[in-house]
């Protein structure tokens, strides 16, 4: 009797143990299983270094909240850099470091559009998500997802869709337009789609020109565009380049409404032009990001680096505090663990608010946020026009 009832509570004890590990096997599984790795690729060195430096700050303050939240699901999250000097072979490099080396779970492609393209035909190869968020080149809309490649996302608008809307825009302002554009997939794709959308909506497109970024002098150009004497200039360009550009137009005594699909609401622009806010009094910029959308963001930056924040950080932050931490929760709740497929898939299904709109993706792996329009008065940045944009022309 004595040896069957040790027998029943060795049993017991057994059962219990076994039940004891069964119930707090994800938990134990996560806490062993070490943090979860999201790679950034992004301009640390170079002439976009400012780029970079935004980039990584407001990661890490993306990072150090969730931690702070406790985790993923009871995970840490950790972020790996990878520099990509803003050039597409650099890249390429980062995006195998960060996927072979690293071992990510998916990154954040901060390289530009040249970059982007330049990443995605290796992407099937690494199996790895590449999330873009401020490449604006029309091509990967084609190319991701449906298009062909099911690891590419996109969560900012691109140069078709923000043409779609700025075209109206200027199109109520001036009736003839010159295109000024960086000779790279960023600034050509954009000329190409704005010329055929101001065209159809009556506005004359009297020059066209392409110029190398770091041009050190643009008055041959806005030599000819003066002769050309539109009502209006399209300028597509990044901060640094329309320092030079701004102070030369001014120097010829242009007077012309100047249009910008680039950066002239950021900090960097702004600094540069304070001691002269008059030479750019006016302009105005469709963009994906200002100060002024996310005080509360805004202010935590401030804070945390005693600088200002940047487009291209704060749309790396949201891409890692909302969208990645979105999907990397929904697949640890549905299977219990982060792998890079369950990061792509989720992020196929996801739908979720942040301060520059919901980001959901359709299926070319596109989001639609909200476009920006803002003006230049007095030195600041105004925020003309929140604008939903949808796919482009009915797409």
């Amino acid at each position: 009797m004595r040896g069957t009832l040790r027998v029943r509570l060795t049993v017991l004890c057994a059962l219990v143990a076994a039940l004891a590990a069964v119930v707090p096997l994800r938990d134990r599984a996560a806490a062993q299983a070490g943090p979860i790795r999201i790679g950034i690729s992004t301009r640390l060195t170079g002439r976009a270094a400012l780029i970079g430096d935004g980039d990584r700050k407001s990661v890490i303050m993306a990072v150090e909240e969730i931690n702070g939240g406790g985790g993923i699901a009871g995970r840490p999250v950790e972020a790996v850099f990878a520099d990509n000097r803003g050039i597409p072979s650099e890249a390429v490099n980062a995006a195998r470091k960060l996927a072979e080396v690293d071992r990510v779970v998916a990154i954040v492609d901060s390289a530009g559009s040249s970059g982007t393209l330049a990443v995605l035909p290796i992407l099937p190869q690494l199996g790895v998500v590449n999330l873009a968020k401020t490449s604006t080149n029309p091509r990967i809309y084609e190319l991701s997802g449906v298009g062909g490649n099911p690891w590419s996302f996109r969560m900012n608008v691109d140069d078709n869709m923000i043409a779609d809307v700025f075209a109206t825009f200027i199109s109520q302002r001036v009736r003839s337009l010159s295109i000024l554009a960086y000779n790279d997939d960023f600034g050509r794709g954009a000329a190409e789609a704005y010329t055929p959308r101001l065209q159809a909506r009556r506005v004359r497109v009297l020059t066209t020109d392409f110029f190398e970024r770091g041009a050190p002098d643009y008055r041959p150009v806005l030599s000819r565009v003066k002769r050309a004497n539109p009502q209006g200039i399209l300028l597509i360009v990044t901060a640094a380049d329309a320092m030079v550009f701004a102070r030369q137009f001014h120097e010829l005594g242009m007077t012309q409404q100047v249009f910008s699909r680039g950066d002239i609401g950021s900090p960097e622009f702004i600094a540069s032009i304070k001691d002269s806010p008059q030479i750019v009094e006016g302009w105005v910029d469709a963009t994906l990001w200002a100060q002024g959308i996310d005080p509360v963001y805004e202010q935590r930056y401030r804070a945390r680096w005693n600088d200002e924040p940047i487009s291209h950080g704060a749309l790396g932050y949201y891409a890692v505090r909302y969208v990645l931490a979105t999907a990397i929760e929904r697949t640890l709740r549905d299977t219990g663990q982060v792998t890079r497929e369950g990061v792509r898939d989720a992020l196929r299904r996801i739908s979720v608010s942040t301060p520059i709109g919901r980001i959901a993706f359709d299926d070319h792996n596109q989001a639609y946020p909200n476009l920006y329009i803002i003006q230049l008065r007095g030195g600041a940045v105004k925020i003309l026009r929140a604008a939903r944009v949808a796919p482009a022309g009915g797409r």
